[in-house]
């Protein structure tokens, strides 16, 4: 009797490939497309076992000429653990915006709108539990300069837990959960622990995930400001006004007036993992600072004047935003989009500042 061998084909590396194109052949070929999509993101891994070897030659012949690098074995391979990584996008030329939105849809297999909103819904998250080749690759996929690539490897990183339900109920069995696994909650706020690890975080989300009370956010996505309050005792001036202008880039004759004019942001845009040091820094230097999460901040623009005011006009209608005599304040917004749409009405010669933030 004869004995037909059967292939398994694995996703060695994501090589040039980009996964949107990918997809639609493996789709073709009747592969499941979250199963691919998981195979190219975590590479090396196995895409399909038990196939016939002429369909394992077309599958993988197919995915090498769209970039992929595959592998044919006669045995399941096993593949060595290597990290996976979370990656967020921080957009720094909010002008660019769609055009990093649509290399975005193009590498992920989804339209530009879904990549626009993982963009602009904080802390930035468009897409989990990948590889570093995989990164590398979306990386290379933006436009130049507009936008900041993090990628966290998801089992080193430290996590944040934020309470934001109106269950006391909830609440209680939450502080307590958080108490047996050694940590001190941090107090009746919304935040209620800010260093869990992996593990930690992935039992209290598997608890408490489904009531909606929950927020677990890694620190590496996270950006603050840094605020000065005033002066402390010890530094003079110059000292202070030489930490300003070193650290937060603001001339030493503006900062010196500055110092009588408290509070006012320092710095924007500051990771978390360089703030302690900035703020340790500020802090022997004489200056009485804190630090504030904007991550998840809903801001308003206020638009003070057109040079163009037909233009405006119809580029705050496109954007469903009301359109009236200036001055005039929009609705609050997420800050990504509101740093989006900001840029949107600078093009057509407005006049916007940000307004008050408000947490969202």
């Amino acid at each position: 009797m004869l004995t037909v061998s059967k292939k398994h084909v694995s996703v060695v590396s994501i090589g040039k490939a980009r996964p949107r194109t990918a997809v639609a052949v493996a789709h073709g070929l009747g592969l499941p497309i979250e199963k691919t999509l998981t195979a190219i993101y975590r590479a090396p891994s196995l895409l399909v076992s038990d196939v016939d070897a002429h369909l394992a030659d077309k599958l993988t012949s197919l995915l090498e000429q769209v970039g992929l690098e595959t592998e044919v074995s006669d045995k399941p391979p096993v593949f060595e653990e290597k990290p996976l990584f979370d990656i967020a996008l921080r957009l720094t030329n909010p002008a660019s915006a769609h055009d990093v939105a649509d290399a975005l849809a193009s590498f992920c297999a989804c339209d530009t709108e879904r990549a626009l909103n993982m963009m602009i819904t904080p802390p930035g998250v468009v897409l989990g539990r990948v590889s570093k080749p995989t990164a590398d690759a979306l990386q290379a996929a933006l436009p130049d300069d507009a936008a900041e690539l993090i990628a966290s490897d998801i089992k080193e990183a430290r996590y944040v837990l934020i309470h934001n339900g109106e269950s006391r109920t909830v609440l209680g069995r939450l502080e307590r959960a958080v108490a047996e696994l050694g940590y001190q909650p941090l107090g009746a706020g919304v935040l209620m622990a800010d260093d869990l690890g992996f593990a930690d975080a992935e039992a209290l989300w598997g608890t408490f995930g489904r009531t909606g009370s929950i927020r677990i956010v890694n620190r590496d996505f996270l950006h603050f400001e840094i605020w000065l309050e005033g002066r402390r005792a010890g530094p003079e001036d110059p000292e202070r006004v030489a930490a300003m202008h070193t650290l937060a880039g603001i001339p030493e004759n503006t900062a010196e007036r500055l110092l009588d004019h408290s509070p006012f942001v320092l710095e924007s845009d500051v990771r978390h993992h360089g703030l302690e040091d900035r703020m340790s820094a500020y802090t022997a230097a004489g200056l009485q600072v804190r630090a504030e999460l904007t991550t998840f901040q809903a801001v308003s623009l206020d638009i003070v004047g057109a040079s163009e005011p037909e233009r405006l006009d119809a580029a705050l209608r496109a954007l469903s935003l009301p359109v009236g005599t200036l001055p005039v304040r929009t609705p609050a917004m997420m800050e990504t989009q509101a740093r989006i749409t900001r840029a949107t009405l600078e093009a057509v010669g407005a006049e916007v500042y940000f307004a008050e933030l408000q947490h969202g």
